[in-house]
């Protein structure tokens, strides 16, 4: 049974609650549960509790305990008592009788009534003068009684727990309960009417809205807490921020201040570093209006700020708001605050009337607001191209955004973080449009090609990838992994390669794993690749969030991707990142104290939880099995595995991010703009492997294989260059180990495509040295191929060393014809090098190009 309680100061009523059955505290100390600051109670002066249906009053002096009911007023001093609303609401109303003066004194009753009026206005003059005592606003007041009156409308914004998070850093850091605080504080709210408080946006929205958090509750000066309902409204750009909560009826709320005044002594009261309310005293400096927008306008005060201040009021010395603190400068303690009258308009808009209406998020009036760092932190890779054209990364400032308001805490990722992320998204694709349109270089493969480069080839085989190694009998390249864009740098210096030497040998440049001898937890006979640590010290766990993804890659025989455990073993993949002498992390926490943040070396993970998995496909439309974990609350770690002909090549990445909802939107885009534009460097696959990758039609997906289909008929390997009318035919395959495919882009008169080049292959020979073979197309006059280059560059050396009068060294053979009259000319190749030990490493081969000699085989040319 709830108790409506009143307390009464001389038949006036001052404050009234509503109590939860239970015991509470009553006297003049900030310690009391119900705090009466009147001198004529104790600190501590009795207790208002709730016993067997009933509630009681028992004073501390005599030890009495009274009934509470509804008949009577409990009286505590000669000036204070407590009754309940009922009582209050049915006494009898206390008005003086003068009946009698008027029948004695008829013939003055001008002047008595004059007399009576004076009484019942001084009457009325001593009820306000004694109800503006009790409130502290008739005169200015000290830091410390400001502090008191104010103190129960403030409130602290405090970060949800997470105990499970928690507990793993105590577990992998060996931390004790001792080094976690119990809360964390960030921000400062205040009540500006009932149920509802007042903030900074940035507490919310933090300072560029993607890195909103909803996760908290606030914290009242009884220490109780206090769920939030729904957002009001808000003003991005004057930082202002209404909030509608619940159980907050009794705590009164702060009023506006009408006007201030330059050098006006003012206070800050706020949460200062999230550890406590705290009041400090200074004045308005000045008024200035913001660079970029002179119709808004700020008041600039000394008063001292913190973090954690933000969102808090600043107050005159009677307790009336003049501004809301929102902006620390250190350096010169010019702190900013938006000015009480900007908070009024706001309050009658969201707040008076909260009918649904926009508020508006525009980019440019983000207090922090920076193109690159927000797209970045939404996996959308920032392009050097974006700062070269003035007004293409500005239009990432156009950005605006309606949100419907009032809207549901729970709902604000939904109505915020998608409608933010998708108008970037949209804006991301128009800019990359407009550069197109100026032949820049974009995410799009295709930009690459054009008349200045007529053809790419991705997969080409150099000298950087002419080294394998040699395990169980068979062959295995060095070098595999991921090909990514090049840079534009990088491509202005290809093109003016290729306009003053007619050569255009591209290099695609990657995320290249190299074969390691030590591996953990794999199987006997497994080929594994990871990137090299050539740093000499530990890794760091957020090394998977920086730069290029994380990748490592099985091959297998006999490999089941389609198994529970296949390419999905997130423990494996784990171990294999962490290597057997562990990985460093940090215990920083939102819970941890400053002393006890420290480093600590994982050197196995605790998977006991579950592992999520899914299927999820990239924009190649290439299936990836995604396996995904979750640690310290805000540690996400992503395992993407792809099936290729002999096992997994698989992607980690970690996102550090506390906002779900943003967490998925990251990694959506992640997906989008960064998995889906690597290429899978081409590898040399077992022949039967890759022969049934390809009848199986997986390697339509991938653009890197989808260019050349192959097929046995007998004992000849037949082959088909799908971008041009080209076929060939390999007499014996049976010496054929293993084979890659060479899949590039050319320019042709219908537009650039993905084509088909070639193909290589590792060769046994009972008698001799085994060799590494190719054939394929060039795009005549493109000169893009590396082994005519190759060749090229040699016979030119040649002509020079004749030139000199000195012996030319024996060039190596390669038999290559030109086929004109096409729609696209191109010439044919074909050659093999034999692969020579090297006396330096064992089990390791390089290919020796210069001993290369002609491979000639039978092919069609449709013209």
């Amino acid at each position: 049974m709830k108790l409506h309680l009143a307390i009464i100061h001389m038949d006036m009523v001052v404050e009234t609650l509503e109590l939860e059955p239970g015991f509470y505290t009553l006297g003049r100390s900030q310690e009391s549960n119900i705090v009466v600051r009147h001198f004529s109670l104790h600190g501590n002066h009795g207790e208002v509790f709730h016993e067997n249906g009933q509630w009681f009053y028992r004073d501390h002096d005599s030890g009495r305990a009274l009934r509470i009911t509804n008949k009577d007023a409990i009286p505590l001093s000669s000036e204070i008592s407590i009754a309940t609303s009922e009582y209050v609401e049915n006494e009898k109303t206390k008005v003086p009788d003068f009946t009698d003066v008027f029948k004695r004194h008829k013939s003055k009753l001008k002047y008595r009534i004059s007399i009576v009026s004076g009484l019942v206005a001084c009457l009325i003059l001593v009820s306000v003068g004694i109800y503006q005592i009790i409130k502290k606003d008739s005169y200015p007041m000290n830091a410390n009684n400001l502090l008191n009156q104010v103190r129960g409308k403030i409130v602290e914004f405090e970060v949800n727990r997470n105990d499970q998070a928690i507990q793993e850093i105590k577990d992998y850091a060996g931390l004790k309960d001792s080094d976690f605080k119990e809360t964390s504080g960030f921000c400062t709210g205040f009540l500006i009417d009932v149920n509802v408080v007042l903030t900074a946006s940035h507490c919310l929205f933090g300072s560029m809205v993607v890195d909103l958090s909803n996760d908290f509750y606030l914290r009242t000066s009884d220490n109780k807490k206090h769920k939030v309902k729904r957002v009001l409204g808000f003003d991005i750009k004057r930082d202002f921020l209404f909030l509608e909560t619940e159980g907050m009826e009794s705590y009164g709320s702060l009023e506006f201040a009408t006007d201030y005044k330059i050098e006006q002594k003012i206070y800050t009261v706020g949460n200062v570093h999230g550890e406590g309310i705290a009041i400090r005293d200074g004045i308005i400096s000045s008024e200035t209006t913001d660079l970029n927008d002179p119709d808004v306008k700020f008041i600039r005060y000394s008063a001292g700020t913190s973090p954690g201040n933000s969102g808090g009021p600043l107050v005159d010395e009677h307790g009336r708001v003049v501004a809301l603190v929102f902006a620390a400068t250190w350096t010169e303690n010019f702190n900013l605050g938006t000015p009480a009258e900007d908070l009024k308009i706001g309050f009658d808009k969201f707040v008076t009337q909260r009918e649904s209406k926009k508020a508006t998020i525009a980019m440019k009036r983000l207090l922090n607001f920076n193109a690159q760092a927000m797209l970045q932190s939404l996996s959308l890779p920032y392009l050097a191209q974006f700062d070269e054209y003035p007004g293409i990364a500005e239009k990432f400032n156009e950005i605006v955004v309606d949100i419907d308001v009032p809207v549901d805490l729970e709902k604000i990722d939904e109505d915020v973080l998608k409608k933010i992320n998708d108008e970037l998204i949209k804006t991301y694709n128009e800019v990359q449009s407009i550069l197109k349109e100026k032949n820049e270089i974009i995410l799009d493969w295709k930009s690459f090609v054009s008349e200045k480069t007529p053809a790419i080839l991705p997969s080409q085989f150099d000298f950087s990838q002419s080294t394998f190694m040699k395990k169980n009998n068979r062959y295995y390249p060095k070098i595999a992994g991921f090909i990514d864009s090049p840079s534009k740098g990088d491509m202005t210096k290809y093109i003016t390669q290729f306009e003053k030497e007619k050569k255009f040998d591209f290099q695609a440049y990657g995320y290249n794993i190299y074969t390691e001898e030590k591996s953990v937890g794999l199987m006997e006979g497994d080929v594994f690749y990871k990137p090299k640590n050539t740093t000499g010290s530990k890794l760091r766990l957020q090394d998977l969030s920086l730069g290029a993804p994380y990748s490592q890659m099985i091959v297998r025989n006999q490999y089941d991707f389609s198994s529970k455990e296949g390419g999905l073993d997130m423990a494996l993949f784990l171990k294999n990142f962490v290597e057997p002498h562990g990985v460093l992390a940090n215990s920083a926490s939102r819970f941890i104290r400053p002393n006890s943040i420290k480093d600590f070396i994982i050197n196995d993970f605790n998977l006991n939880k579950k592992i999520e998995t899914i299927e999820v496909k990239d924009l190649q439309g290439r299936i990836w099995k995604r396996s995904y974990i979750k640690l310290f609350s805000s540690t996400h770690i992503f395992n993407y595995c792809i099936d290729m002909p002999e096992g997994p090549l698989c992607i980690g990445r970690i996102f550090n991010v506390y906002n779900d909802y943003l967490l998925g939107i990251i990694e959506d885009n992640f997906r989008k703009f960064v998995l889906s534009h690597l290429l899978i460097n081409p590898y040399f696959w077992s022949k039967e492997s890759l022969l049934n990758y390809i009848g199986e039609k997986k390697a339509e997906a991938h653009n890197l294989m989808n260019g050349v289909h192959l097929s046995q008929s007998g004992s000849v390997l037949k082959g088909k260059l799908n971008g041009f009318p080209f076929s060939f035919e390999i007499p014996d395959h049976k010496k054929i180990e293993s084979i890659r495919l060479q899949t590039g882009l050319v320019n042709r008169p219908d537009g650039v495509m993905w084509t088909g080049y070639g193909l290589e292959w590792v060769q046994r020979e009972t008698s001799g040295k085994d060799l590494l073979c190719g054939l394929g197309l060039e795009v005549f006059k493109s000169q893009s191929n590396f082994i005519l280059n190759y060749l090229r560059d040699r016979k030119k050396q040649e002509k020079l060393n004749k030139i000199k009068g000195e012996d030319p060294k024996p060039l190596p053979r390669l038999w290559y014809r030109p086929f004109r009259g096409l729609t696209v000319p191109f010439q044919a190749y074909g050659y093999c090098a034999p692969l020579e030990e090297d006396p330096r490493v064992d089990d390791q081969y390089f290919v020796d190009f210069k001993s290369a000699k002609p491979f000639r085989y039978q092919y069609k040319v449709d013209k």
